[in-house]
């Protein structure tokens, strides 16, 4: 008798688990809670990263438009060089990946070159201004390049023309 007196007292009283920190006992959150709050977090993530894409893409877009339309002179070490006519190929490479990142196509491949192509902005800079290095002639490309790598670490987002679908 004592056996089933223990077994019903034990049914009765609900056990708490405390926490390993304090002696609260630990809340357990719905999973709809947890669920609502994780899509959220992913929209934002698919709609930073197509903001991302879309400045970056049309900031190397509009820069190889300019290189292949011969506006404001660009290239101006390739020239020097007598390397003139490589200007407009680059631009026009510019254009075709600032419009895949636009679309989300072949966002790692075209993020790469983009990164690519900076860090050689960046190289060009230097070594015209020599000495004289001044923040904002850098800042722009030196933030294209940060762009252009966290878009090649994090892949396109889900507003993707490449986005694998879910299985």
């Amino acid at each position: 008798m004592a056996r089933a007196a223990k077994k019903k007292l034990s049914r009765k009283t609900p056990t708490r688990k405390s926490s390993p920190r304090s002696n609260k006992p630990q809340i357990q959150i719905a999973s709809a809670t947890c669920a609502c709050a994780q899509n959220k977090q992913e929209r934002f993530q698919a709609y930073a990263l197509l903001c991302a894409r879309i400045v970056l893409g049309l900031f190397i877009l509009i820069d190889g438009a300019y290189k292949v339309l011969n506006l404001d002179a660009p290239g101006t070490i390739l020239n020097g060089l007598g390397y003139g006519w490589v200007v407009p190929i680059i631009g026009a490479a510019e254009v075709i990946m600032g419009a895949l990142l636009i679309l989300g196509m072949g966002t790692r491949w075209a993020s790469s070159c983009i990164a690519g192509f900076l860090i050689l902005i960046c190289i060009d800079i230097v070594l015209q201004s020599g000495q004289s290095l001044g923040f904002v002639s850098i800042a722009l490309p030196l933030l294209g390049v940060t762009t252009a790598f966290v878009l090649l670490a994090s892949g396109p987002g889900a507003r993707a023309l490449d986005y694998p679908p879910n299985n």
